[in-house]
């Protein structure tokens, strides 16, 4: 590390720590304050789930729109905005995992849409709530009931009008590549004859990943959210077929990216 960046590192440090702070806090607070009003509002269903609804995509955008980006973390470069990609109608949007940071930076740009999360943190306090009130859908793939619950889910979801999130590799990875996608997500963009948007998500480093070393990055990170065109099932095309097509279009779209930055992920 040379002089310049042991400055960098010195100077943002602090400046994620106060975000990871407040990140933390503010899922306390969210606890502490919401609960007692969400069991006096019981009575009334649809102001409860507007109440809650507002208050999670509200603190998701102030997060990932103003905060990160105000504390000098990351910078966001969007070629096209989410909102302009989904206007006609319901959609389900598939996007590569990278870290802990991917759900919230999409949902915090695109209300009315609903996420999948794995069974493990569906009970986990501030997530089951969003499965409970919000019709975020929990699953679990080693289970064959899960699984069903978690289709006819994801159907009542997207008949609602609402768009549908899942990040088909199913956890974050650990290498450069792409892993295999699951095929959930294609199952349902078959079945429901409803389009397919992929979304590439790409950093110049890696940010919030299994290494405990990139949440303290050493440099502002720039963080790519590129909407691909809308695809939808083949005649004939089984689940299977439709992820590893989705998955190729997905790989070079990455590998593009990675040509014209420092980008450490290369499909």
């Amino acid at each position: 590390m040379n002089c310049k960046q042991y400055i960098s590192c010195v100077l943002i440090w602090p400046l994620c720590v106060v975000g990871y702070t407040v990140y933390g806090l503010s899922g306390v607070l969210f606890l502490t304050t919401i609960m007692p009003v969400m069991y006096f509002i019981r009575p009334f269903p649809r102001l409860h789930k507007a109440l809650l609804c507002h208050l999670l995509y509200g603190y998701l955008a102030f997060l990932t729109r103003l905060l990160l980006p105000a504390l000098q973390i990351y910078s966001i470069e969007e070629q096209k905005s989410l909102k302009e990609v989904i206007q006609a109608g319901p959609c389900i949007l598939v996007a590569n995992h990278m870290g802990k940071l991917d759900g919230p930076l999409i949902l915090g740009r695109i209300k009315n849409t609903i996420a999948t999360m794995k069974s493990k943190h569906a009970r986990k306090p501030v997530y089951s709530l969003l499965v409970k009130y919000l019709d975020f859908i929990s699953l679990d793939s080693s289970s064959l009931e899960s699984l069903d619950r978690a289709v006819q889910g994801a159907k009542s979801v997207l008949r609602q009008g609402k768009n549908l999130l899942i990040f088909p590799e199913g956890m974050r990875r650990t290498s450069q590549k792409l892993l295999p996608f699951k095929d959930f997500a294609f199952r349902i963009a078959q079945e429901t004859n409803i389009p397919i948007i992929p979304i590439v998500l790409n950093t110049d480093f890696p940010f919030m990943t299994k290494n405990f070393r990139s949440f303290f990055p050493c440099r502002k990170n720039r963080i790519v959210i590129r909407p691909l065109p809308p695809m939808k099932a083949l005649q004939d095309e089984r689940p299977a077929e439709m992820a590893a097509r989705v998955r190729k279009i997905m790989t070079k779209e990455i590998n593009d990216l990675a040509n014209t930055s420092n980008s450490f992920h290369k499909g």
